[in-house]
């Protein structure tokens, strides 16, 4: 039990930690330079598949959120969302890139290719919207100030970032 509890707790602190950090690169970098992402692709409507395949195709998740949440909010289409996904290696990427980049050289970029490839795929032959309708839900309310609680459930990273 003792050795389970301690592997579960170094995974999550890396992985959070790798989390973290990716959106707050994402996040950060549109709050300085006031440039919305999400908008600059939907805006940008033939070339959002490669972009979102290279956002995708970066070490990390944050590329990967920053595409989802573009996509619900009507800024990106869904074959945007599938490049992402399936350019993505998430935090594995970081490993890889460390301990084998001979490797990383030839499976980033090939995953790259793949995702634009699938993602223009998407877009030209799939035409549901599987976004929900509606705008709005009732449940969760819109985001505004911070509250405590907020604080509170950021708690868990801290130990990360020490």
């Amino acid at each position: 039990g003792a050795l389970t509890r301690g592997l579960m707790q170094d995974a999550f602190v890396q992985v959070s930690v790798f989390v973290a950090a990716t959106l707050l690169i994402f996040y950060g970098l549109e709050r300085l330079f006031r440039f919305d992402l999400g908008l600059a692709m939907g805006n940008a409507r033939a070339m959002q598949v490669p972009i979102a395949a290279f956002l995708g195709a970066t070490p990390g998740c944050g590329g990967a959120v920053v595409v989802v949440a573009a996509y619900a909010s009507g800024k990106v289409s869904f074959g945007a969302v599938v490049a992402t996904l399936t350019a993505t290696m998430g935090d594995a990427a970081f490993l890889l890139i460390a301990t084998r980049p001979d490797a990383a050289l030839v499976l980033l970029p090939a995953q790259f290719a793949v995702g634009i490839l699938t993602g223009w795929l998407i877009d030209r032959f799939v035409r549901t919207d599987y976004r929900p309708r509606g705008g709005s839900c009732d449940i969760v309310p819109a985001i505004g100030r911070l509250r405590a609680r907020d604080l509170a459930y950021l708690a868990p990273v801290v130990p990360g970032l020490v």
